[in-house]
């Protein structure tokens, strides 16, 4: 197992190296492996587009490119550069080295690397293509995860972390280079000894990725191939979609530079290219998941989406308790930066002893890295921040800086927060009662609508999660819907005119609204044989005329002027009236009737409607969106409440077959 984790890591590193030099021969070798890196990662992503996700294409692969690039650079192309012997600084790595690769060697056991990350990279692996299907994270660009796969096909899940930490001794190699000497090694040491860097480090994560493109892609800008550098740009935005704001800061360097930005503009187009294409083509938003609301489409939910960005911006952590979790430690925001960070401020000190010239387009650099982490509150956001800051410290404050990081490592954080956990061959992710329990109650591919979170990359039926699918985000409106029924939850609505023959009718908003509008049913005369959109969601309009409440048509964002439902039918009907059932009114909603682009009822009759018992109608309609579980927690926040229901009204809710770990309750959809 370990031949083959080794194996694979160091096929897919060897590989981009060797790619990189036959592409760039003249360049330093770090920025060639990026290069290769990037190539190598989208080379994967067209085997998965043709259905080739398989070892033997990856190895064949492999060897095409090793050949080709050496055939063409050789190992010592004059006027290129080696690889060359490793300096003798290096020998101060080696127990930092040999700690974070036996926890890289181990298995998968932090969260996010046991659900997206290596649990797409196993599906697409086993199915040998990518699936159909938009979500959350299918929908993000995954170059990281197209360089796991190449690692995983032939080491499982560790030579993908191994990749991901090869990346940071290629990041430290980049610094050193780029600061020299002893100052090198300090501004290395600062970065490598903080414990949110070495935990995403040993894990199949994107951070330190991304922190490695950003410096690359400044590295080239210095070296003056604009071209490479657009290249590079668009590699820290097919990294993670934050990346973006590198190439942006980059564009308007060269502006600022009165530079021609054109080759960097078409460079900076090619790596993202395929990932904007794919979300158009499969969601309708290039953009996806994000700027839903720029783009309206069937898949992602612009409320979810609010919804999400509300609660990272802060993780619920403010003011002085946000910078203390961020610098010493904390569960809520997923690790620290360490002590040695607490030198960052003083890099202002370094603007003014180098003059301004030196320091100043680093702390730039820092500044636009950090700006992502404005919107997502976790620490890891702030990795591609650390080399900046890292360099631009001045020489005085380098080594202190580095000296405090490191014997800060000896501290314990206090509990929760995340860092690397004690390693052993039989180490396991958190629950593993709940992995075992999914594995004996569901089978491969049956879809679960997963409230906690499951780790895909060890079960083998599909979890979806409300925030990730818009399936699973109907599910839960309308579990939550038969849970809250209230007197004012909903309104049936009733408007009248005069026999009037009609082939279309429209219910929609007169004026703008504070919150979505929600018709959950709509019912006339001879409905049954006509057709329904909708301004927004049309896909689900015919939730509206299924004659099931806690199910129906919305905006999922604040209902705008003209928004609304309409119906179009074959011939002409004769009509006098329509009805609908409208949830959570807000006060002074005005709805109208129209008929063939008149007003027919402008003033409808509201009249509350008695709660009932909808539980079994909202299973059923969980089922109908092809659920046939449901993972959910008892205790806490989020959906405790649902989930307490349940264990004590099953029967009225008309679930089965109840499986339970701690409490961790699975429960069958019939």
């Amino acid at each position: 197992m370990l031949a083959g984790t080794l194996f694979g890591a160091a096929l897919t590193l060897a590989t981009s190296l060797l790619t990189g030099r036959g592409l760039w021969r003249k360049a330093e070798w770090p920025l060639q492996f990026a290069l290769g890196a990037a190539v190598l990662a989208h080379l994967v992503l067209a085997l998965g587009w043709l259905g080739a996700l398989r070892p033997a294409v990856f190895a064949a692969g492999a060897a095409a490119l090793a050949g080709l690039s050496l055939w063409r650079a050789r190992w010592r192309t004059k006027g290129g550069e080696t690889v060359g012997r490793p300096s003798a600084w290096w020998l101060l790595c080696l127990p930092w080295a040999a700690f974070l690769l036996i926890h890289a060697t181990g298995p998968a056991v932090q969260p996010d690397e046991i659900t997206y990350h290596l649990g797409l990279v196993r599906e697409w692996l086993a199915e040998g293509r990518f699936p159909a299907r938009a979500g959350f994270y299918e929908s993000m660009p995954q170059m990281a995860e197209m360089l796991f796969a190449f690692a995983y096909a032939f080491g499982g899940a560790p030579a993908a972390k191994l990749v991901h930490l090869g990346f940071l001794a290629v990041l430290m190699a980049l610094i050193v280079r780029m600061a020299g000497g002893g100052r090198g090694v300090a501004a290395m040491a600062l970065v490598a000894a903080s414990p949110v860097v070495m935990t995403d480090a040993a894990s199949a994560y994107n951070d330190v990725m991304l922190a490695f493109y950003a410096l690359a892609l400044y590295r080239t800008l210095e070296c003056g191939e604009t071209g490479r550098a657009g290249l590079l740009a668009g590699a820290c935005y097919a990294v993670k979609m934050t990346g973006g704001v590198f190439a942006l800061a980059a564009l308007l360097w060269l502006l600022a530079r009165r530079e021609r930005p054109w080759r960097f503009l078409a460079g900076a187009l090619v790596f993202p290219a395929p990932w904007l294409v794919r979300n158009a083509l499969l969601a309708g938003n290039p953009f996806a998941p994000l700027m839903n609301a720029w783009f309206p489409n069937e898949h992602f939910h612009a409320s979810t989406e609010a919804l999400l960005r509300h609660n990272l911006a802060t993780y619920g952590v403010h003011g002085m308790d946000r910078l203390l979790e961020t610098l010493f430690g904390g569960g809520v925001l997923g690790g620290h930066l360490g002590a040695g960070f607490l030198f960052a401020p003083l890099l202002l000190w370094g603007l003014w002893r180098a003059g301004r010239r030196a320091a100043l387009p680093l702390a730039l650099a820092a500044a636009v890295a950090a700006l992502p982490w404005l919107a997502n509150a976790g620490t890891r956001f702030l990795i591609p921040a650390l080399p900046f800051v890292a360099l631009a410290l001045p020489a005085p404050l380098a080594w202190p800086a580095a000296v405090v990081q490191v014997a800060a490592l000896g501290w314990t954080p206090p509990a929760g927060s995340w860092s690397l956990r004690g390693w052993s061959a039989q180490a396991q992710p958190s629950e593993p009662a709940v992995i075992a329990m999914l594995n004996r109650h569901t089978r491969p591919g049956e879809r679960i609508l997963d409230f906690i979170s499951a780790p895909t990359l060890y079960i083998r039926s599909a979890p979806m999660s409300p925030w990730g699918y818009v399936q699973a985000g109907r599910a839960e409106a309308a579990l939550v819907r038969a849970l809250t029924a209230a007197p004012g939850l909903m309104y049936n609505l009733r408007a009248d005119w005069h026999t009037v023959r009609l082939r279309q009718i429209r219910l929609v908003a007169a004026e703008p609204g504070p919150s979505p509008l929600n018709v959950q049913e709509v019912s006339f005369e001879g409905a049954t044989r006509c057709r329904f959109t909708a301004t927004r969601h049309t896909a689900e309009t015919p939730l509206a005329f299924d004659r099931n409440l806690t199910t129906g048509w919305s905006t999922w964002a604040p209902a705008r002027a003209g928004d609304g439902i309409t119906i179009d039918c074959p011939e002409p009907l004769d009509t006098t009236g329509l009805r609908a059932t409208i949830a959570m009114a807000w006060t002074g909603m005005k709805l109208r009737v129209e008929g063939d682009g008149r007003v027919l009822n402008g003033d409808p009759g509201y009249t509350p409607v008695t709660p009932l018992n909808w539980r079994r109608a909202a299973v059923s309609a969980v089922r109908r969106e092809g659920f046939r579980w449901i993972l959910i927690r008892d205790g806490g926040g989020g959906h405790g409440a649902v989930a307490a229901d349940f264990l004590a009204r099953p029967r009225d809710w008309g679930l089965e077959g109840m499986a339970a770990e701690g409490n961790v309750y699975l429960w069958r959809v019939p």
